[in-house]
């Protein structure tokens, strides 16, 4: 059935403007998400190493109260491995 003075395929003029704006606004949101993943990942060659798993930088927290003396190297040793190890679990 056709309107009159309209070509047959007159209702199918919608999928080509809203395919383009489909993929339009996903490009932005793809670019979105790639901008915040490459501005939030460290930059490669600065040692730092996200599967280390060590938060807050446990590490030289414990080193630096080793240093002032407030842990024993004992202490220091047990629960540097401890750290250790609990990074070697949560990297898997």
């Amino acid at each position: 059935m056709t309107m009159y003075g309209m070509a047959p395929t007159w209702h199918t003029g919608w999928i080509l403007p809203t395919t383009v704006s489909v993929i339009l606004l996903a490009s932005v949101i793809a670019g979105v998400a790639l901008a915040a993943w490459y501005l939030t990942s460290p930059p490669p060659g600065s040692g730092a190493d996200p599967a280390a798993g060590l938060p807050g930088g446990a590490e030289e927290v414990l080193a630096q109260r080793h240093a002032r003396g407030e842990v024993d190297d004992a202490e220091y040793q047990r629960r540097f491995e401890m750290l250790h190890a609990m990074a070697e679990r949560h990297a898997f």
